[in-house]
């Protein structure tokens, strides 16, 4: 699941958060709008929320809109400066 992903990608910064004692996250729902929903954007998702949760900075997630994709055109995030 990429909101998992999304975790991994700031594994670090959760484990410095939490002084690298063991933390479990657990996933219960996930509430969205019944709209064209990329998988992607649950990683950034995931991103933005443990950021939030556990207190540093929001890493840069670069996002670009890709109109031409059909049908309704794709936003393409770049979690590269993360790998």
């Amino acid at each position: 699941m990429c909101f998992c992903e999304g975790l991994k990608l700031v594994c670090e910064d959760i484990l410095k958060a939490v002084r690298n004692r063991p933390c479990l996250i657990t996933l219960q729902t996930i509430h969205f709008s019944a709209c064209n929903i990329q998988n992607e954007a649950f990683t950034a998702c995931a991103i933005q929320w443990a950021s939030e949760i556990f207190g540093f900075p929001m890493p840069e997630v670069k996002v670009a809109f890709d109109s031409t994709e059909p049908p309704y055109g794709r936003y393409i995030y770049d979690f590269s400066n993360k790998l």
